[in-house]
């Protein structure tokens, strides 16, 4: 079963719903005793966040590596971003998505990459601050 995300302002004491039409459409097709679950909302990685790892860490890695980009982007995962998962008393390991990351286990990620980078490949990649990204071709900041 596929259950839908809603997303509100918390103001007063009451929640004013992003999609307030698909809320209550949802809401109707319920029937019984229900399960609510309210949360702080998740800061997912920004536009900015997401050109940085593609265009820098992503780049500088698959350079050195000889990889496609897609291939480093799947290696960096499996290195830093897999979990156990129980599935029917059986333990699998899964690889988590870096797009469900928030914000902070993104920074995270990115730290791990950039410090096995150093470590492993003896490259630096230069932090968000440090680099402008154009197109292909990054430029390094004084």
């Amino acid at each position: 079963m596929i259950t839908p995300i809603f997303y509100a302002k918390a103001l007063d004491g009451k929640l004013q719903f992003e999609r307030q039409a698909e809320f209550k459409h949802y809401l109707k097709s319920l029937k019984g005793d229900v399960q609510v679950t309210i949360s702080k909302r998740k800061k997912i990685r920004s536009i900015a966040e997401n050109s940085y790892y593609w265009g820098v860490v992503i780049k500088i890695v698959s350079d050195e590596m000889g990889l496609l980009p897609d291939e480093t982007h799947e290696f960096l995962k499996s290195l830093f971003l897999k979990m156990g998962m129980e599935v029917k008393g059986k333990r699998y390991e899964v690889t988590r998505s870096t797009t469900l990351l928030s914000t902070i286990e993104f920074e995270d990620y990115l730290a791990k990459c950039r410090a096995w980078t150093s470590m492993e490949l003896n490259t630096y990649i230069p932090e968000p601050n440090e680099v402008e990204y154009e197109g292909k071709e990054l430029t390094v900041k004084d």
